[in-house]
């Protein structure tokens, strides 16, 4: 099929199969139906504490995970719904990462926060935990340790979902681009937006971002005109945690150090915000309606009059819930 422009947005997948073991023992989070076997997995959890049972539960982010957030999402969640069906004293939770520091690609703030949440909530956390393999009941680490587990829970190593081998891409099949404007190195005329692309960190709202910038600089070039944006990567997420939520907003920037590729961008200033509240899970669901409504309507996300109310309401709401 020929073309003038093309814009890739194939995505990423996940290669389990790259931590001997993992693939066999733990419950991952990608898909739908992994999500659905999670499920029984924890209200399985949830009947043995019932039935008087202790039980260990490890979380485990291995080397090449791309975006670890929903992971720390899934085991604050845990927690207080353990609280809350009465059984926590029942179940250890144990948490594990490759990571130097807690959401580290996020900087220090995220880091102090999940560390004081673990501390307010009894859950163990280990980082620079670099998985070695996973046996039947326990995981083995590089430094010598080994943690048990009777459920373990990960978010395998990203991969490209398709590797298309006539562009330039990395050793994961992601495909090289030129930062500002997401166009394919050496290729003008073709776009990798998204997860497709190289940028270290693969979240929603950073694909967005892409899509935002490649539209307009697409445009621009069939225009004839100049381009009024370009894709300048500042994280957003609300973390829901089920008993309140913490949100952030984490101005980035790429290192070209391969071990620790970005990083919280040094002028970021007041732009890096990051704070907990109950009330920041009024904005998780508000952002649970807005996109659907969006995306059913064929509208894009950052454009319009619902997106500046939207704006406003997360500026107003940074302004005093967060620092």
């Amino acid at each position: 099929m020929p073309y003038d422009f093309l814009i890739v947005a194939t995505g990423a997948g996940m290669r389990a199969e790259e931590v001997p073991g993992l693939a066999q023992h733990a419950h991952t989070i990608w898909t739908v139906e992994e999500m659905l076997q999670l499920r029984r997995a924890l209200q399985q959890l949830l009947e043995d504490t019932r039935s008087r049972k202790h039980r260990q539960v490890l979380f485990l982010v291995p080397p090449n995970n791309k975006c670890s957030g929903p992971l720390y999402e899934i085991v604050f969640m845990l927690d207080s719904w353990l609280r809350k069906q009465g059984v926590r004293e029942q179940v250890s939770i144990t948490w594990s990462t490759y990571e130097n520091s807690f959401i580290q690609a996020f900087g220090p703030r995220l880091h102090e926060v999940v560390g004081e949440e673990f501390d307010r909530r009894g859950i163990t956390g280990y980082t620079q935990y670099v998985v070695e393999k996973v046996d039947r009941e326990e995981v083995v680490y590089q430094n010598g340790k080994r943690l048990p587990y009777d459920l373990l829970i990960s978010f395998p190593p990203y991969v490209a979902a398709k590797a298309f081998t006539g562009l330039p891409i990395d050793d994961r099949g992601f495909i090289s681009t030129v930062l500002e404007t997401r166009q394919v190195t050496g290729y003008p005329n073709i776009y990798a937006v998204g997860d497709t692309g190289d940028f270290p960190v693969k979240q929603a709202f950073l694909a967005f971002l892409q899509a935002d910038a490649a539209a307009e600089h697409l445009a621009a070039t069939i225009l004839g005109t100049q381009p009024t944006l370009k894709f300048e990567p500042t994280s957003m997420c609300v973390m829901e945690q089920f008993d309140k939520a913490t949100f952030a907003q984490v101005p980035l920037r790429l290192t070209g150090d391969p071990q620790r590729p970005i990083e919280v961008r040094p002028d970021a200033n007041g732009t890096y915000r990051v704070g907990s509240s109950p009330l920041w899970r009024l904005g998780k669901k508000l952002l649970g309606v807005y996109l659907p409504w969006r995306f059913k309507a064929g509208n894009p996300f950052h454009a319009g009059a619902p997106w500046k109310g939207m704006e406003l309401g997360l500026k107003v709401m940074s302004g005093i819930l967060a620092d």
